[in-house]
């Protein structure tokens, strides 16, 4: 609750600190949702739910990018049917649901990324490239280590 109140006035002291923890919270409960959403569910109502956590916890972490609420939840939206559909077809992949889990988080983890560089008007072709290099060195990590 302290962090969220310090996250309210960007020019607060304490805003940068609280804004690094909310948002490892998120990821944090991205993760575990991600993991803990019943891989025995059918696939249509999964991938709904997932993308529906996707939306809220991404209207959390593009909130503090300044612009304006219908533009936040424009990207929002995008973010979580990308995931809604992503996660949709992982469901028929085969994998475990580890492996699935991080391969959300990671996209995850990387639209946001993206959008949040977007919002600020700081995407160009460096921090695409830094996404994508990240982004492959997870799926590397994920290929490797998970099962």
């Amino acid at each position: 609750m302290t962090a969220l109140y310090f996250s309210l006035d960007q020019a607060a002291a304490g805003y940068r600190r609280a804004r690094a923890g909310l948002n490892l919270i998120c990821y944090a409960i991205t993760l575990l949702l991600f993991l803990l959403i019943p891989a025995t569910w059918d696939s249509l109502p999964r991938s709904l739910t997932l993308g529906g956590v996707a939306l809220l916890l991404t209207l959390e972490l593009l909130r503090g990018a300044g612009q304006r609420p219908a533009t936040v939840t424009l990207y929002a939206l995008v973010v979580s049917a990308v995931l809604a559909e992503v996660a949709w077809a992982l469901s028929y992949s085969g994998l475990s649901t580890l492996s699935a889990g991080l391969l959300l988080l990671l996209l995850f983890y990387l639209l946001v990324g993206l959008a949040w560089q977007s919002l600020l008007g700081r995407l160009s072709r460096r921090v695409a490239l830094e996404f994508a290099a990240v982004g492959l060195a997870g799926l590397a990590l994920i290929l490797a280590f998970a099962p």
